[in-house]
């Protein structure tokens, strides 16, 4: 499974119920496996979760090794015109409803930008459109859902009701919503009026979206083009858009259209990522800016195609490559425009590219506690996680929000840390509390749950111990570092917390140094092993997996290079190079890469280095030695495959530590902090092999086959 921005998903166990029953059935299944006395396969389960039609851009929709409910065979609605309401099965989605709707007169009265939501999506997610100044959250036009609770009971809610207003919102953490009966509003043709203007900067957005006219309120902003304007700094210029429905009598006879959009082209899997780049992105931000007209009235545009046009594009997602987007969606109260400029501008000194940008008003918050949307400013932004520093960038962009009274929105959300979301949702306390007298055991899971902390551990779960998840009780990523001094391997560390919370564990032979470098990571925990003491490796290992309850990340950065002398190395010293790089390592590599395979999950990522594809004379024995690690890696690599756990090998070149100090820096050298970089892009695409440079892959392919008395004579 995988949220709609793409990146690595999450394995797990899936069933499509057709129906209440069914799904109460999973229900039960999942309680005979948690309380069985079976402690392998399915009883393994991390929770359960409700999945509609997958558009959420993060981890929200997926539960690693849990059991996922799909609701997309739940279909059926029926509505009573007389009364303006529809009563929907939650696998229903908002284009089936408009399809079948709009031709007898009716519109739901809150669409986001994709008409490919579920009815249970919407719920959860407490969606919201174009015209929340007016019309407020999807939840607000909800009069009754049925919710299925952790008991196996379908409740029926209202409005007012402490549990219907959890779930508004709630990410599916409440219990599964089976149905829900929807106030519709009037419509009488399938068309909008349009008034469009061109502006120059943010500052003409803000004032264009107040301005008078339709409901429906959107700003596209261009974040890589010209500044022309000359408020905040020239940032945004783009073309603000409001509409409102068309009755039928100023339709033009003849005029065709449709409350939907049909897709014109799929992005076939695989695209790749390289071609969507700032530069390709500008010429088109360029057209679009110029060709829409500067001041316009009353154009007349069918409802699909306005509301929807992205789903013209199927899979679009895949135009940013394996790696994915992040949909970072924000928003600050009114009299914080400052901060909107704030994170557009953090964005550009970070480097961070935004092909995409989306700014809305918002009117008053509703009552749920989790509910995003509060009276203000909204701006989303398609950003490609492979952007370098990204992490970053949007952990100060939280700041800024959060000091403003702001939040980020959860169903979007694929990155955020636990204290973030504590500060943007003073509510939080009061949901949780309402959530455990609902689900007192907390069956109803997610990854997003994990990850932020919304939840905590399991209480079915809590006797067998942890599941083959992503994540630890406290949703953080479990990471163990073999050789825990490497400034390598911290750096690969540190980088993997600028992503999220950790739980770091270091393995080393020196206990003043891992002292040191513990005490440079929150939470760290250490134990001593040397790579030369081959008896004691497996030991270590397994006792340190089960003291950490099994690891997400295992990072093995053991080596030493000695003194870079080839035939006429030390002998001790030449045996200790190939003992502690393949022996040691070898062995612990094995150790870490049973352990993962017992537990089901996890990425075991190898630092090897480039020497391994032709070593020269003056490191014939740390390349030998390190071929023979690389080579057991791509090995077992495809061992595992298929298995749910990884092996990533990282091959860089001349990196400028302290263990390299007082040596001539080969071409192409780098540093920890690149090696770092490049392994964390890595970890979230699908490649068995990173060279850090990149360049250094083409490099080697050449000096690969260069002849022997020619590369005998390069000067390195």
């Amino acid at each position: 499974m995988r949220g709609w921005g793409g990146g690595p998903g999450a394995p797990g166990w899936v069933l499509s119920p057709d129906g209440e029953e069914s799904l109460a059935g999973a229900v039960e299944l999942f309680r005979r496996r948690a309380e069985g006395p079976e402690r392998s396969g399915a009883a393994g389960w991390t929770g359960v979760l409700a999945r509609g039609m997958g558009r959420s851009y993060g981890d929200a929709a997926q539960l690693a090794d849990g059991l996922v409910l799909e609701t997309s065979r739940m279909k059926g609605f029926e509505l009573d015109a007389a009364e303006g309401v529809v009563t929907a099965s939650a696998g229903v989605t908002l284009g089936e409803l408009l399809d079948e709707l709009i031709p007898a007169g009716w519109m739901v009265p809150v669409v986001p930008g994709t008409q490919h939501v579920s009815v249970g999506g919407a719920i959860a997610s407490d969606i919201h459109g174009k015209n929340h100044g007016t019309a407020g959250t999807f939840g607000r036009h909800v009069s009754e859902i049925g919710l299925l609770t952790a008991a196996g009971e379908t409740l029926t809610l209202a409005p007012g009701e402490e549990l219907f207003e959890a779930s508004l919102g709630g990410m599916g953490l409440t219990g599964v919503i089976v149905w829900a009966r929807i106030r519709l509003a009037p419509v009488s043709s399938p068309f909008l009026s349009v008034d469009s203007d061109r502006v120059h900067d943010l500052d003409e957005a803000f004032a264009a979206l107040q301005a008078p006219g339709g409901p429906h309120r959107v700003a596209w902003l261009d974040l890589l083009g010209g500044r022309g304007g000359p408020g905040r700094g020239g940032l945004g210029r783009g073309v603000v858009t409001r509409a409102a429905h068309l009755p039928a009598d100023a339709v033009p006879v003849g005029l065709r259209g449709a409350g939907t959009v049909r897709a014109r082209a799929t992005v076939p899997a695989g695209w790749p990522g390289a071609l969507l780049r700032p530069a390709s992105v500008r010429l088109h931000n360029e057209f679009r800016f110029r060709r829409a007209p500067a001041h316009e009235r009353g154009q007349i545009e069918a409802i699909g195609a306005h509301m929807f046009p992205l789903d013209a594009l199927e899979a679009w997602p895949r135009l940013y490559g394996r790696l994915g987007l992040h949909q970072y969606q924000l928003v600050v109260p009114y009299g914080a425009e400052v901060v909107v400029a704030g994170v557009i501008e953090a964005l550009g000194r970070g480097g961070v590219p935004c092909y995409l940008a989306v700014l809305k008003d918002f009117g008053e918050a509703n009552g749920a506690p989790l509910s995003f949307p509060i009276a203000g400013w909204t701006l989303a932004l398609d950003l490609p996680c492979g952007a370098p520093g990204i992490g970053e960038v949007l952990d100060r962009c939280d700041e800024l929000v959060a000091e403003a009274g702001g939040r980020v929105y959860l169903s979007k959300d694929a990155r955020m840390r636990p204290d973030a979301v504590r500060a943007m949702y003073p509510r939080l306390e009061e949901w949780r509390s309402v959530r455990d007298r609902a689900d007192p055991e907390r069956v109803w899971r997610s990854d997003l749950a994990h990850r932020t902390g919304l939840m905590e551990e399991p209480v079915l779960a809590a006797a067998r111990g942890p599941g083959r998840g992503g994540s630890d009780r406290g949703g953080a990523r479990r990471v163990l570092l073999i050789g825990g001094t490497s400034e390598i391997g911290l750096a690969i560390v540190r980088r993997l917390g600028s992503e999220g919370a950790i739980r770091p564990f270091l393995l080393g032979r020196d206990p003043e140094g891992l002292a040191r470098a513990a005490a440079s990571l929150e939470g760290a925990e250490y134990e001593l092993l040397d790579a030369d003491d081959l008896e004691a490796v497996e030991a270590v290992v397994a006792r340190v997996f089960e003291r950490a309850d099994g690891f997400d990340v295992v990072v093995l950065a053991v080596g030493v290079l000695g003194a870079q002398a080839g035939l006429s190395a030390d002998r001790d010293e030449a045996a200790r190079v190939m003992r502690v790089n393949f022996l040691g390592g070898g062995s612990l590599l094995l150790a870490a890469l049973r352990r993962l395979s017992e537990q089901g999950h996890g990425t075991l990522v190898v630092l090897s280095s480039a020497a391994v594809e032709r070593p020269r004379a003056s490191n014939a024995i740390y390349g030998a030695a390190k071929a023979g690690l690389d080579a057991l890696a791509q090995g077992l690599s495809d061992a595992v495959a298929g298995t749910g756990v990884r092996v990533l090998v990282v091959r860089p070149g001349f990196v400028r530590t302290r263990m390299t100090e007082g040596l001539k820096p080969a071409p192409f050298a780098t540093s920890a902090e690149a090696v770092a970089e490049a392994t964390v892009r890595g970890l979230a695409g699908s490649q068995h092999t990173v060279w850090v440079p990149k360049a250094l892959r083409y490099v080697f392919a050449v000096l690969r086959h260069l002849p022997r008395p020619m590369y005998r004579r390069l000067p390195f």
